[in-house]
């Protein structure tokens, strides 16, 4: 067995006497450890344990009172549904659920009915997406209170999502992207992070972690990174097209991650988020610009290019082809419209 030195970190045999490795620290999430212990694999991942956040209701006993929605919240946030979402996710999660929770987090959880979370979101109409994200987040805490027997029906099921009139994060148009190359040359941080999200069509938080060790030798000599997306752990395989290729050759360091701090370090997932959207505002002008946008961009380019819906599926790793279909809708709305007034000239001239 391979020898390990590292703090936090422990071995075990799982159930099919597989050797295994997990990340343990007090307040802070558990975490299996891939490859073996001071591979590239492994310790990249170690470091991404060491630099995550701790979780704030692992640091105190709970005082909330049993039955209130107090309790049934710090319930949720304790329990294994939630302890193995990616600390961003969680992060998003509690933004909407503790503003709920500081103001009627006193009430019975017995006592809520549909009536009064229709009312609460309805106070947030202004908000619509707010409204939604707090909505996902009531049903899931009172499904719970529904295995917890201290209820026999979900209130919050029932109600409805508000329609949303947004297309979510803004995808960068060409013109930003270009305006991004001027302002940060080849061979630059800036550089390699818009090449390894636009040519990768990745989240940032996967891009954060990307590393050598990530880059595998395929068929015919081309290269191609691999990638297990965070969120929802689906394995991908992308070619890495000559851009990036160029940016790639062009780093300097042998960190484990491609990107990395002032301080030599591995990003979290916020502070990589926060330093890349605060060079996209200063070379765009636009605060809209962030990291997931060019994820949308990558997408749409795929589309613009006659990609089908499973070809960008397999590159962005969307779970389901409803998620991609919009990126393709603009694209072939454009060509029936074109090929509909063709038509109409063809009718024109023949007089038909």
């Amino acid at each position: 067995m391979t020898s390990i030195n590292l703090k936090y970190v422990s071995s075990f045999k799982d159930r099919h006497g597989k050797r295994r490795w997990r990340f343990r620290r007090k307040g802070y999430r558990t975490r299996y450890l891939p490859g073996l212990p001071g591979s590239e694999e492994f310790m990249a991942a170690y470091a991404q344990a060491l630099a995550n956040t701790p979780l704030e209701t692992d640091l105190a006993k709970s005082t909330a009172r049993k039955g209130t929605i107090d309790r049934l919240i710090e319930d949720y946030y304790h329990s294994s549904a939630f302890d193995t979402l990616e600390t961003s996710t969680q992060r998003t999660y509690r933004s909407s659920l503790e503003p709920f929770r500081n103001t009627y987090g006193h009430m019975p959880v017995r006592t809520v009915q549909t009536r009064h979370l229709e009312r609460i979101l309805f106070d947030l109409r202004e908000k619509p997406t707010a409204a939604n994200k707090l909505l996902k987040r009531l049903k899931t805490i009172f499904d719970l209170a529904v295995r917890q027997e201290i209820r026999h029906d979900n209130p919050a099921k029932p109600i409805k999502a508000r329609k949303v009139d947004s297309d979510g994060f803004h995808a960068w148009t060409e013109a930003e992207i270009e305006a991004f190359k001027t302002a940060y040359p080849s061979g630059s941080k800036p550089r390699l992070a818009l090449a390894l999200l636009l040519c990768t069509g990745q989240r940032g938080s996967d891009v954060a972690r990307m590393g050598p060790q990530d880059i595998v030798d395929i068929q015919g000599g081309s290269r191609a990174i691999r990638v297990k997306q965070q969120k929802t752990k689906t394995p991908l395989l992308i070619p890495i097209l000559p851009e990036l290729a160029v940016e790639l050759a062009a780093r300097n360091g042998k960190h484990m991650v491609f990107l990395t701090t002032e301080y030599g370090k591995a990003f979290s997932v916020k502070g990589f988020q926060q330093w890349f959207a605060e060079r996209a505002k200063a070379a765009t002008g636009n605060p809209k610009c962030t990291a997931h946008g060019l994820r949308k961009a990558c997408a749409y380019r795929l589309a613009e290019a006659g990609a089908t819906v499973p070809m960008i599926q397999s590159i962005t790793g969307h779970k389901t082809l409803a998620e991609v279909a919009r990126y393709t809708a603009g694209r072939d709305q454009f060509k029936l419209a074109s090929a509909a007034q063709a038509l109409l000239m063809k009718s024109d001239e023949t007089g038909t």
